[in-house]
């Protein structure tokens, strides 16, 4: 389930009941992921690309392709296929 919101994009993980949110710092324009684990746990991962703005209108996908409507702007991405260990 994926869900656009004010604060970024987010995705939930229903296998393991995680949330990953894709966020952007306005003041240095590099992204940000945070991670939600079930245990309320977070972890943050800091990344070169990010969406266009943090307030997200909309998404579509493609494949695998991700297309992202922000108040700045149209953000395009491709999402991570998630294997588990030893298949």
């Amino acid at each position: 389930m994926w869900a656009s919101t004010q604060g970024g994009l987010s995705e939930l993980d229903t296998r393991t009941n995680t949330w990953v949110s894709y966020q952007r710092d306005e003041k240095t324009g590099r992204g940000e992921i945070l991670v939600t684990h079930a245990d309320g746990s977070k972890e943050r991962i800091a990344t070169e690309t990010s969406v266009a703005h943090t307030y997200i209108l909309n998404t579509d996908f493609q494949g695998d392709d991700i297309w992202v409507a922000t108040a700045q702007g149209l953000s395009h991405g491709m999402r991570a296929v998630h294997k588990e260990q030893g298949k």
